[in-house]
């Protein structure tokens, strides 16, 4: 009853904004659990953030503020990290663009992303809107499927990462999705 009131307040506030197809997500996961598969949900500190983590503040980095090390692989914090790199990687490898940015968002307690931004910097051989599209059909950017490609229950990645960065033979690294993009994109 309380979402139904939130949802109706939501739709009549923002009803210039949105159509039929448009949801509200009103805490998607109910009860919030404090353990999940790899121990406490919630604990350990922060670690040291993507944008350093990755990138050492490249500027076409946009990153929302999470860290990899230190959290669980269902968070996408991490899992969504990689899979962002890993899209780019094999968007540019496929000839796709020469410059690739990824953004992935979610909802808390829904497995697929509810937006992929594609930015190539004017670099794209098909528009942005259209390669956000054959990402979508091509990759598995569900928590779940990443951490599977990723192998991200490996501990050994982890213990790796702060010393290597990403500059290891990590799966995420590979571009091997170069022939399922091209494929997709004819």
């Amino acid at each position: 009853q309380i979402k139904e009131k939130a949802h109706n307040i939501a739709f009549a506030c923002l009803k210039d904004w949105v159509d039929k197809k448009t949801e509200f997500l009103f805490n998607p996961t109910g009860e919030w659990q404090a353990v999940n598969s790899c121990g406490a949900a919630d604990s350990g500190v922060t670690g040291r953030k993507l944008v350093v983590q990755f990138y050492g503040g490249y500027p076409g980095a946009q990153m929302g503020g999470g860290a990899v090390v230190n959290k669980t692989p269902e968070k996408v914090d991490c899992s969504a990290a990689f899979g962002a790199r890993h899209v780019a990687k094999n968007i540019v490898a496929a000839g796709l663009a020469d410059k690739c940015s990824v953004q992935i968002a979610y909802a808390i307690g829904v497995a697929r992303p509810f937006s992929i931004y594609v930015n190539t910097f004017g670099t794209g051989k098909l528009p942005d809107r259209k390669l956000e599209k054959l990402i979508e059909q091509v990759f598995d950017l569900t928590p779940a499927g990443m951490i599977v490609k990723f192998d991200l229950l490996n501990s050994n990645i982890y213990r790796k990462i702060p010393v290597t960065l990403f500059l290891d033979d990590y799966r995420w690294e590979k571009t091997d999705m170069v022939k399922k993009l091209q494929a997709a994109a004819k």
